[in-house]
């Protein structure tokens, strides 16, 4: 060895003439960037920020959805509604058909838009009238007035059932 110390390194200038950064006892070297390069006081290191979020309009969206036309065949014809007319003109038709669930969701549909005030209003619009279901009713209350076993709950449970 020369017997030259390793102090020799540390009064080295920069060609800007400034003493180095050596000199104040930091070490430029793995993992240590000259200070010259590191972050600023005061100043961000992702200036731009992370980028916004695009949120979708639930609202909007669904107001739009409903209000978009659509051609629907009623009756053999061709009609332009709107999508929230199609959907209720459906659950009217459904309704009509017996369905009990579509009969009950314009029900609820009618009294919150006023136009039914109360249960009265429906009364006799949910009562079936049926007269083979009615003349078997009509048979079955007769025999219940006999006394006639066949009307008990537990008879055709029992096996007893002859005929």
């Amino acid at each position: 060895m020369s017997g030259q110390s390793d102090d020799q390194g540390d009064s080295t200038e920069t060609p800007s003439g400034e003493a180095s950064s050596q000199q104040s006892g930091y070490k430029v070297g793995y993992r240590r960037p000259p200070r010259a390069h590191s972050f600023k006081k005061g100043k961000s290191g992702n200036p731009s920020g992370r980028p916004k979020r695009n949120y979708i309009n639930l609202e909007a969206a669904v107001n739009i959805s409903l209000a978009e036309t659509m051609t629907v065949r009623v009756n053999g014809k061709e009609r332009r509604m709107t999508s929230l007319e199609a959907v209720l003109w459906s659950q009217m038709q459904s309704a009509l058909r017996g369905n009990l669930n579509a009969l009950k969701r314009i029900i609820k549909l009618a009294k919150k838009t006023g136009r039914l005030e109360s249960t009265k209003d429906i009364i006799g619009v949910l009562a079936v009238h049926d007269p083979e279901r009615e003349a078997i009713l009509a048979e079955f209350r007769e025999l219940k007035a006999k006394g006639d076993p066949r009307t008990e709950i537990g008879y055709y449970a029992a096996g007893q059932d002859n005929g």
